[in-house]
């Protein structure tokens, strides 16, 4: 029988800063900011892909600077992403706002630092390695990653006549590195660009937004070791790996490139009631090039849909919502002819020789919740949300035909309970969750593959059923008229069957 498998997360400490003029501006009470902590209010807080949607929420000014440490690690080596690793930390420092007037205009900012390690990676000498699976450069040493995040950005909307019209600009810049040989180093350059409009309906909103992402990223791998040599794999994905741009070296280089354009569609209630319907595609063209071939592109389609209805019993309320994700990732391998121009001295050029769909990836997700809140009296409130959602994973590889396949259906139970104080309030809520496995399949190279052991792991990572639990707790207090202080505590686990522990703090601080 298979080992058991525990994943452990811990957020050790999340100090928030919180600078709220609310009170004085608009006269945002402290029984307003517990009212906004309800459950109830997360559908709105999605939609703000579309900068002009800060109108729709439930408070008119949110500042916030937050501190975050965050730790988590594995004890086991199959519940856990091998490109991942089995054990991460993470330090944050994030600064973030709004304020809206509902008559004139909206604006939001945010600014971040972030830097942390993970421990034990494999088959992926890259960051963001998602967005470029399968084509990937890979090591067959591995190793701890450290790295660097920087984000900076804002948005503004202005109503014009009956119409609020906005955009946004963000930039992300990365830093990823590892301190052992071979030594790849990643910088990555991302620039996102976003527009809107929200359009008063009666008394709902009807929003529009699109948005284009410039990605780049450079990646280089040496050693310190002048007469060391590494074997890099140019990955295709089911552990196979392209021979040609495959080879023993002291170094290697590759640039991952990605352009995105996204829309979405929005229909909401100006208070958060009835109906709420959030539609979002994105259109994802990924490529890896060394400058003169370009061996893998990515063409991935992400199609989003959330509508959910909030019906009110007086001061209770029940919110039906369904959520669907589907994704098609297709990926085309380019094959180069090696054409010698000069030979003296030896000067190589390449040509195209093939070029074809060699790699699907079709994830699919369907989930559905009933959210039950119950005002006991104005200062307590309890709620329930029990959750169903089929996963579907398939991954193929044309000719030879390979496959791996997973479906599993998970059940979640969510719960929570809010109480005001004299002048402080609290919350805690509790979430248990498991996964259970339907079918799995995995047809894969029957000869022995050097990079057999990163497809096998990350099947066992699939399929795995697994149990859930989490709990947090959090107090607000005021400490003059404008801050506010709070404290959390966070935990959780994911284990498979056989595995009953579980470990998880979070400290958070907020005024």
């Amino acid at each position: 029988m298979r080992k058991s498998k525990i994943k452990i997360n811990i957020v050790a400490i999340l100090i928030t800063i919180v600078l709220s003029t609310g009170q004085l501006l608009f006269g945002q009470s402290n029984a307003e900011r517990f009212n906004a902590q309800s459950p109830i209010y997360d559908r709105v807080r999605r939609l703000t892909l579309n900068p002009t949607a800060f109108s729709l929420m439930p408070l008119q000014q949110d500042i916030q600077i937050n501190m975050e440490l965050n730790k988590g690690n594995s004890d086991d080596k199959t519940l856990y992403s091998i490109f991942d690793g089995n054990d991460f930390s993470l330090f944050n420092i994030i600064a973030k706002g709004y304020k809206s007037d509902i008559s004139k205009s909206v604006v939001s900012g945010f600014a971040s630092y972030q830097t942390g390690v993970k421990r034990n990676t494999a088959w992926t000498d890259i960051a963001d390695t998602e967005l470029f699976y399968p084509h990937l450069v890979a090591d067959s040493i591995g190793g701890d990653y450290y790295s660097e995040s920087y984000k900076i950005g804002a948005s503004y909307a202005h109503k014009i006549g009956k119409m609020q019209l906005g955009g946004g600009l963000n930039y992300r810049g990365t830093i990823m590195h590892r301190k052992v040989d071979p030594r790849p180093i990643n910088n990555v350059s991302e620039i996102k660009l976003t527009i809107g409009a929200l359009y008063p309906l009666k008394s709902y909103c009807l929003g529009m937004n699109f948005g284009y992402i410039n990605y780049k990223q450079a990646m280089s791998s040496s050693s310190l070791k002048d007469d060391r040599k590494d074997r890099y794999f140019s990955m295709r994905g089911f552990g196979l790996y392209d021979y040609q741009l495959t080879k023993v070296s002291s170094n290697y280089s590759r640039y991952f490139l990605m352009n995105e354009w996204n829309g979405g569609l929005q229909l909401a209630h100006k208070k958060n009631k009835g109906w709420l319907v959030h539609l979002n595609l994105t259109h994802q063209k990924a490529a890896t090039t060394d400058d003169v071939r370009t061996p893998g592109i990515i063409n991935r389609l992400i199609s989003n849909m959330e509508m959910s209805y909030l019906k009110e019993f007086e001061k209770n309320k029940l919110l039906l919502s369904l959520n669907a994700q589907i994704a098609s990732n297709k990926s085309i391998e380019n094959q180069y002819d090696t054409i010698i121009v000069h030979h003296n001295p030896t000067i190589v050029s390449y040509k195209l020789n093939y070029s074809a769909v060699k790699h699907l990836l079709l994830p699919y997700n369907l989930a559905t919740s009933i959210l039950y809140e119950y005002q006991i009296n104005s200062k307590n409130a309890a709620w329930i949300c029990p959750i169903i959602s089929y996963n579907k994973y398939e991954e193929k590889y044309v000719y030879p035909n390979y496959r791996l396949y997973s479906n599993a259906f998970d059940f979640t139970l969510k719960t929570g309970y809010r109480v005001f104080f004299r002048k402080s309030w609290g919350s805690i809520t509790f979430s248990k969750s498991k996964k259970f496995p339907l079918k799995k399949e995995l047809l894969m190279p029957s000869e022995k593959q050097v990079t057999q052991k990163m497809i096998i792991h990350q099947y066992d990572f699939l399929t795995a059923s697994y149990k859930y639990i989490s709990a947090k707790i959090n107090y607000y207090t005021p400490i003059t008229t404008k801050q506010i202080i709070s404290f959390s505590l966070y935990g959780q686990i994911v284990s498979n069957i056989k595995q009953n522990k579980e470990i998880g703090i979070t400290l958070s601080i907020l005024f």
